[in-house]
């Protein structure tokens, strides 16, 4: 088996990755690729119901159904501190 390479982790700007968090990143928190490793952060299996999903006065970045169950889970990445994810289950 070949040796794997190996990089150093360095500190970035998150504007510098993701320039606005509705266009650049919440889509890439929702892709395909990404969506399941979330899930497993958090301990839970999630689909994909919607991105910027209108609640209220504001919107839900991120709305999931669990799997299986179907329990209704939404993430507000934008917060008063902009680096903090705010979790909501119901």
């Amino acid at each position: 088996m070949p040796t794997p390479t190996l990089s150093r982790l360095q500190q970035v700007a998150i504007r510098d990755v993701w320039p606005t968090e509705p266009q650049d990143f919440t889509p890439w928190l929702a892709s395909p690729e990404n969506l399941p490793l979330l899930g497993e952060a958090v301990g839970l299996r999630l689909e994909l119901h919607s991105t910027e999903q209108p609640v209220g006065d504001f919107r839900a970045d991120i709305v999931c159904k669990t799997i299986p169950g179907g329990i209704s889970s939404s993430s507000r990445t934008s917060s008063p501190k902009p680096t903090t994810p705010i979790w909501a289950r119901s």
